[in-house]
C-alpha cells in the first residue's frame, strides 16, 4: 500500500486525515502494533527515507513502512506499506 497526496497543489504532503485512513485500514486487517524496529535513515538530496520493521498481533509476519520526509519541513511526502 503506498499513498502519495491524492492532490498535486498540497505541497505533495500525506494529511493527517489520509495517514489516519491508511492506519486504520492497516490495523483492522493486521490488529494493534506489537513491535516496530527501526532499519534506517535513507539521506536524500531533498528529503529522507526511514524504514521500519514492525508487527502486529493478528500476524505471524512483520510489515515494512517506509514513510518518506521532505528534509526542510519534516511533512510527509510518502507512506509506503508490505505486508
Amino acid at each position: 500500500m503506498s499513498m502519495p497526496p491524492n492532490d498535486p497543489d498540497d505541497e505533495a504532503t500525506v494529511t493527517e486525515d489520509m495517514y489516519i485512513k491508511m492506519c486504520d485500514d492497516i490495523e483492522r486487517d493486521m490488529g494493534d502494533i506489537e513491535s516496530i524496529e527501526p532499519i534506517d535513515v535513507l539521506l536524500r538530496h531533498d528529503s529522507k527515507l526511514t524504514l521500519w520493521k514492525v508487527k502486529y498481533r493478528k500476524s505471524e509476519f512483520k510489515a515494512f513502512w517506509g514513510i518518506s520526509f521532505d528534509s526542510k519541513t519534516l511533512k510527509i511526502q510518502d507512506v509506503m506499506v508490505q505486508w
